[in-house]
């Protein structure tokens, strides 16, 4: 059964490294009948890696090799093929994609797609198992975790004025339900009610908070929270 994977299927990093870090991901075929080539693309999240470079392996070591193309967080048609008698394929090394590491405390996978492989009449053949990549790097939050990205509110009002504040924010963690209110910094009173709405893990977006102006000098602040 052909496979196009990688080896490790999984590495979790801890305190020993740093955002930064150079992580590298070993693409492997294996169960390969006269194969003459192969090709791949993977996707990922460039918010968490940063693409710097893919390396050939020893698929095909005589054969050309094609490096393929980024764009949009896709590694695009990284490919090689041979004009040498076909070869049996056990397992051996594609290629070596090294990346930038450039957040912590996430899990994130990269996939591969629109992957094959060549017989020994160049007719194109899918591989019959397809397995991805998972990267874990400190503490994965279980729970959403908000950030407060930016925060937009007029300086100034009348008593009895609706006061409207945007709040955009991002979710940094996991699905679950998260909430947040606007509260009297004097009194630590509610100006806006706890709010609770199901998000899901990179969710992003802005929340708009209204309350009736009281008849004193305000000083409020936005909380945001998730529940357990």
């Amino acid at each position: 059964m052909s496979k196009i994977y990688f080896k490790p299927s999984s590495i979790t990093w801890g305190d020993e490294h740093t955002v930064g870090d150079i992580l590298e991901a070993t693409v492997m075929v294996a169960d390969l009948h006269n194969c003459t080539g192969a090709y791949f693309s993977i996707s990922f999240d460039p918010d968490i890696f940063e693409f710097l470079e893919v390396v050939r392996g020893d698929f095909l070591s005589t054969g050309l090799f094609l490096e393929g193309w980024i764009e949009d967080g896709t590694l695009n048609q990284v490919a090689c093929i041979t004009l040498d008698s076909p070869t049996d394929v056990v397992e051996e090394s594609f290629a070596i994609i090294r990346f930038r590491v450039l957040k912590k405390d996430v899990k994130s996978a990269i996939s591969i797609f629109e992957a094959g492989w060549y017989d020994a009449d160049y007719a194109e053949r899918p591989f019959d198992e397809v397995d991805d990549f998972v990267f874990t790097f400190g503490v994965v939050p279980v729970y959403p975790k908000l950030r407060i990205v930016d925060v937009r509110a007029p300086t100034e009002a009348y008593f009895g004025e609706v006061v409207r504040v945007e709040v955009d924010w991002e979710n940094e963690g996991n699905s679950g339900v998260a909430w947040t209110r606007l509260v009297d910094m004097e009194t630590n009173t509610e100006l806006v009610e706890r709010t609770r709405w199901q998000i899901s893990s990179g969710d992003a977006g802005t929340l708009t908070l209204e309350f009736l102006m009281p008849n004193k000098t305000l000083k409020a602040r936005v909380e945001v929270g998730h529940e357990e």
